[in-house]
């Protein structure tokens, strides 16, 4: 008699957090095992507080991983199962939507190079090869833990794996905003990265009012190339109201063409792509260029689950920890236009 193959278990945050909340119930050996293994390569626990426990969440390589399982055996539903909520817990930001590098870090901390003053000259027959005046050293990145907070209450986690796409989604949407507000303005105090707003070395340009100029977003560009960088690869990065300003704004009186306006499927001044993040400083006006912003994550993300602080309103308090950093390798390519 042929026996028919087991059908592969899926990875589900909703179960997780059910594991997490209750030490006693079964069936959820999937997920905590996917932590445990997490936790033997990173040599680590999960941390959490007294009345807390805590898992670590896969990563989408971890996901990749489980993708060489055959299909025939579940692999593919299995890996695709976890990359959704790799994908949710650890959300694509914006600045890597226009280009930014993200870095996966298994260590506590790591040191890009940064380069300021390259330049070169030619060689006279006999003469000795010039010296160069490039100078060398380097951006640190370092754990940063940002804390992504949502309340499930009673009648949610009774629904349990039906709503298991809501909280995804609610999740990537609580994580992104903690981490994108971080890596674009944080202050680098109380636990928060520099962000690229206060990058030390930047460039910075004064508009004459409010909305700038078509002009004054020119010359934002004029400071980026004679700094020797490629306008190509350059990307506006604006708060959205500051955006809808442009769209209304003309390049000349009169003229009827607009500062900024829809070009190839993406919003563009003078062709240059526009991304936009309402964790922009309203009247900041940022252009970059994304290929010198490195995002630094370091680990996996973690998830705790304390069923005790809204015990008698019978919600569940989830926190989503990514640990995550921001480095610009050249300050230069970085300008930033203001009033």
């Amino acid at each position: 008699m042929k026996r028919t193959p087991e059908r592969p278990r899926e990875y589900r945050i909703t179960r997780l957090i059910d594991a997490l909340t209750d030490a006693h119930q079964s069936g959820h050996q999937f997920e905590m095992g996917l932590s445990e293994r997490i936790g033997r390569q990173l040599n680590q626990k999960p941390l959490c507080g007294k009345s807390e426990r805590a898992a670590f969440i896969p990563t989408k390589s971890l996901a990749r991983d489980l993708q060489t399982t055959p299909a025939s055996s579940g692999g593919n539903l299995i890996a695709d199962s976890v990359a959704a909520v790799a994908a949710a817990t650890r959300p694509q930001l914006v600045l890597e939507e226009i280009g930014a590098e993200r870095i996966e870090i298994a260590g506590e901390s790591i040191a890009l190079p940064r380069w300021n003053g390259g330049t070169g000259g030619w060689i006279a027959e006999g003469a000795e090869s010039p010296q160069l005046a490039t100078t060398v050293s380097s951006v640190e990145l370092h754990p940063r833990g940002a804390a992504a907070r949502i309340s499930i209450s009673r009648k949610l986690r009774v629904q349990g794996e039906d709503i298991e796409a809501q909280i995804q989604a609610e999740l990537s949407r609580a994580v992104r905003n903690v981490v994108e507000g971080g890596l674009i303005a944080g202050t680098g105090t109380n636990g928060e990265p520099l962000g690229l707003l206060n990058t030390t070395g930047r460039q910075t340009t004064t508009f004459s009012g409010a909305t700038p100029t078509f002009a004054e977003l020119l010359g934002m560009v004029e400071l980026m190339v004679d700094a020797d960088h490629r306008i190509e690869d350059a990307a506006f990065l604006l708060h959205p109201s500051d955006l809808a300003a442009l769209l209304n704004a003309e390049k000349a009186s009169n003229s009827g063409q607009m500062v900024a306006d829809y070009v190839a499927g993406r919003y563009r001044i003078a062709g240059i792509p526009i991304a936009s993040s309402s964790h922009v400083t309203e009247g900041s006006h940022v252009l970059c260029l994304p290929n010198a912003i490195k995002l630094g994550f370091f680990g996996s993300p973690i998830v705790t689950a304390d069923p005790y602080r809204n015990l008698t309103a019978g919600a569940v308090e989830v926190v989503v920890i990514n640990f995550v950093d921001v480095g610009v390798q050249d300050a230069s390519s970085l300008v930033i236009g203001s009033a």
